[in-house]
């Protein structure tokens, strides 16, 4: 179990951290707008 979790880990982080980029970016650009 542990070997399958580190395999799947790192992904799933960068997918995370990416997404919260995104959104971040988003919000920053609404403001923007207003």
């Amino acid at each position: 179990e542990e070997e399958f979790e580190k395999k799947i880990a790192p992904p799933t982080l960068l997918l995370y951290v990416d997404a919260g980029k995104e959104t971040m970016v988003k919000r920053l650009l609404k403001r923007g707008e207003t």
